[in-house]
């Protein structure tokens, strides 16, 4: 089999690939994970910063934390980790094979409007962001929160941006990845809207692990409102959206504000 038989594979039916093409596939993924998260130290470091620190007696370059922070990750750390690393590329693998055999996605560019595009990101975040905050209210749950979602609040002010994100128990992380699988079945779009969303997801879901202090105005998305979350855990439940807190009640500003007030 020649270079163009071997590329060939990307343009037919996931569900048709053979062993290795669908190895070779999660390899691409797995590697790319690394490239995002340094794509995004990098796009982002000109943007102003949270505070996770304070100045420490008289010693203007001697700061403490000013919250607890996971300073080093532990050996259950890097197991989760790895885990849901392997697990993302399984996902980004269902997710294609998904749109490829799906009459809820379009692939014809000539079909692309603003139903298929705008539409339909808007519905998916909104949708996703509706599960998944229920999804995560319950995981705060007394009884339940020890065995799963005590893990990840173990960071109390996130700083590794994806690593931070997906330091968190598999069971959880298998739930939210899946969800989006659960939008993409509900809401039709086209394929093109399918690969900005969920490369737009990994981004945030970084990003509110990260000290950057980005906000897409009016605080649709804060990395604030999710920085609140991992200090003050009964509020701010959503991942990429503020919206359903405001709704819900759940909605918080920034601790930190908080203080000034």
């Amino acid at each position: 089999m020649d270079l163009a038989q071997h590329l060939a594979f990307v343009s037919s039916n996931p569900l048709d690939w053979a062993w290795p093409e669908v190895f070779g596939f999660c390899v691409f993924i797995f590697l790319m994970q690394g490239v995002m998260a340094f794509l995004i130290n990098v796009c982002f470091s000109p943007v102003s910063e949270i505070p996770i620190k304070q100045k420490a007696g008289d010693n203007p370059k001697e700061k403490k934390y000013i919250v607890k922070v996971l300073e080093e990750f532990e050996t259950i750390d890097h197991v989760f980790i790895m885990f849901n690393k392997l697990v993302t590329t399984v996902f980004t693998y269902q997710v294609y094979a998904f749109a490829w055999n799906s009459s809820n996605v379009e692939w014809d560019p000539s079909k692309l409007n603003i139903a298929n595009t705008i539409g339909a990101m808007v519905g998916l975040y909104l949708v996703y962001d509706f599960f998944y905050t229920l999804f995560h209210r319950l995981l705060h749950v007394r009884g339940l929160y020890k065995w799963v979602h005590k893990h990840h609040h173990r960071q109390m002010a996130p700083f590794r941006g994806n690593l931070d994100a997906i330091n968190v128990h598999p069971f959880e992380f298998v739930t939210g990845e899946y969800l989006h699988l659960l939008c993409l079945w509900v809401v039709p779009t086209h394929v093109y809207t399918i690969l900005v969303f969920i490369t737009f997801d990994g981004i945030f879901a970084s990003l509110n692990h990260t000290r950057f202090n980005v906000i897409i105005p009016p605080s649709i998305f804060a990395v604030k409102a999710h920085d609140t979350h991992h200090h003050l855990p009964n509020w701010n439940f959503g991942q990429y959206l503020t919206v359903w807190d405001r709704i819900f009640g759940t909605y918080k500003d920034h601790w930190m504000d908080l203080k000034k007030e």
